[in-house]
């Protein structure tokens, strides 16, 4: 018996090392390393994730490269934009949503989905893995790395409805411009 309870204080001192950082950290927000990837979506973080600590929780914000992201889920449950940003590049246009996705055990996978307002029906799924904040890490690294991703991003716009194509708001004009130019080649030739 006393081997059986020995070892269950054993796995419940070991599982609780891997969720609580060594020292506790005050309220705020903290760089940290994490690593991100996906087998089906195509946004990336547009400003390195942080570790955010509220009451004594913590969570990741994140913030994609695309302005229609509008909400994730994670364990089913919805999780809804806490604020939003500009973006700090020229290439990205429109207020990019920042989200607070709860921490559950550090140097973990945790996967979520994430939903773009344009993709009604489309979702995806993404892995963070964040390890414990470390108060040596180079987040400068980090940050030229994520600014790398976004500088040769193509150009993204509130309105463009991930049709697979740059939209504009001339490209209606654009369209009918053409329509009626087929038109009238068509009237000339039925004419002739």
């Amino acid at each position: 018996m006393k081997k059986t309870v020995l070892s269950l204080l054993l796995v419940f001192v070991l599982m609780l090392t891997l969720t609580v950082p060594a020292f506790a950290l005050d309220d705020g927000t903290y760089p940290v390393d994490y690593d991100i990837k996906t087998e089906t979506g195509i946004q990336k973080c547009l400003i390195p994730a942080d570790l955010l600590v509220e009451d004594g929780e913590y969570f990741v914000k994140l913030v994609f490269n695309d302005p229609e992201v509008d909400k994730l889920y994670l364990d089913g449950e919805e999780i809804l934009p806490i604020g939003s940003i500009d973006s700090p590049y020229k290439n990205f246009i429109g207020q990019f949503n920042v989200f607070k996705l709860p921490l559950a055990a550090f140097n973990e996978d945790i996967t979520f989905v994430l939903h773009t307002r344009g993709n009604n029906l489309v979702t995806d799924e993404y892995i963070i893995n964040v390890s414990e904040y470390d108060e040596a890490f180079d987040a400068d690294a980090q940050s030229a790395e994520v600014k790398a991703d976004n500088i040769g991003a193509q150009e993204s716009r509130f309105y463009d409805w991930h049709t697979g194509m740059s939209a504009s708001l001339l490209g209606p004009f654009v369209f009918l411009g053409i329509v009626a130019a087929a038109i009238y080649v068509v009237g000339k030739k039925i004419d002739n």
